[in-house]
């Protein structure tokens, strides 16, 4: 499994609950194809949301997204690597 960031545009988001509703519906449609949503981050300043993936690959998550409806700009594998003290490390089991 790796991490993936998908990029969307997602203009006129009016509310938070509009922004839950759409990361309930990320998780349930990651969890119907064995991958995983972690994290949202929307930008209400350029209207854009990124969300990070765990998922087997970037083709399978597009597929995900084009067969859910999803809506994507692109999406590129990714690193995360956490503030220290969070009891989190880089997320392929480096040491940081």
């Amino acid at each position: 499994m790796g991490l993936f960031l998908v990029e969307r545009y997602l203009p006129g988001l009016a509310s938070e609950q509009e922004l839950a509703s759409l990361v309930e519906r990320d998780r349930a449609t990651a969890l119907a194809v064995s991958a995983r949503h972690l994290q949202t981050i929307y930008v209400p300043a350029d209207e854009t949301c990124f969300t990070l993936f765990e998922a087997p690959s970037a083709d399978l998550l597009t597929a995900i997204c084009d067969r859910f409806g999803l809506g994507y700009r692109r999406v590129c594998p990714a690193l995360t690597v956490f503030s220290p003290g969070t009891g989190e490390g880089y997320n392929d089991d480096k040491e940081p």
